[in-house]
């Protein structure tokens, strides 16, 4: 078995068809990965340190026998890996979308798209003494503010229809992190609910991960010009 390095080869795995067509003609991703980058880094930060603080508290932790023993701080390399991986194929997908149905897809999900933080305000009142479920709650509302002020309301539908599209890779990525397991969440501190092996949480975890990182995307290709 992969053993020590299954994060590790779980990161990798995801990361690998999405860059090798990042050079495909019609998508031609690799032309705004200065935006892509960007995004990344200012996504990563805030992330990697909530994830620093909610690990030390310890909501969740990671299986030392799956990762390759590299820490910084307390994650894990692959952790770490993570926030550059995931958001770099999930902006490939939105990339793909836009190429490929342009704008079929920019109104289309415009309307559910204020429905997730609806969602997340309902979870804050009813689920206020768990940690991980105040925590991601709280993080979509603030991110859907940040994405509607820095984009003005633009690509609101793209936005929710790149969301709707990323979760069937999400489901297998996570379903592997949560069912090896690699990743051991506490029970005391998130719903209880799980699709499959993954959180319920994770659905809004992830969705404010991308509200962050896709509103940066589309911020900085609209300061460099390259709307397309």
């Amino acid at each position: 078995m992969a053993g020590s390095y299954t994060y590790l080869l779980i990161d990798l795995g995801a990361w690998l068809f999405p860059l090798l067509l990042s050079f495909d003609k019609k998508v031609a991703f690799y032309r705004h990965w200065p935006a892509v980058f960007r995004a990344i880094a200012l996504t990563a930060l805030p992330f990697l340190v909530w994830d620093y603080f909610k690990t030390d508290a310890g909501v969740w932790a990671f299986a030392p026998d799956k990762v390759c023993g590299i820490y910084i701080g307390n994650l894990p390399l692959e952790e770490c890996l993570f926030f550059i991986i995931v958001p770099y194929n999930v902006l490939f997908i939105a990339a793909c979308l836009e190429a490929y149905f342009g704008e079929k897809l920019k109104q289309a999900g415009k309307r559910f798209a204020l429905a997730v933080p609806v969602l997340a305000l309902v979870l804050m009142v009813l689920h206020y003494d768990k940690a991980y479920t105040l925590a991601v709650s709280a993080a979509v509302c603030i991110y859907t503010v940040f994405y509607i002020r820095i984009l003005k309301g633009e690509h609101l539908g793209m936005l929710f229809v790149t969301y709707l599209v990323h979760l069937l890779p999400f489901f297998l990525m996570n379903g592997l992190l949560t069912a090896i397991p690699v990743v051991l969440y506490n029970e005391k501190e998130y719903m209880g609910y799980r699709f499959g092996t993954v959180p319920a949480e994770d659905t809004l975890y992830s969705y404010a991960m991308l509200l962050s990182y896709l509103g940066w995307y589309y911020y900085f290709r609209r300061r460099s010009g390259k709307t397309r």
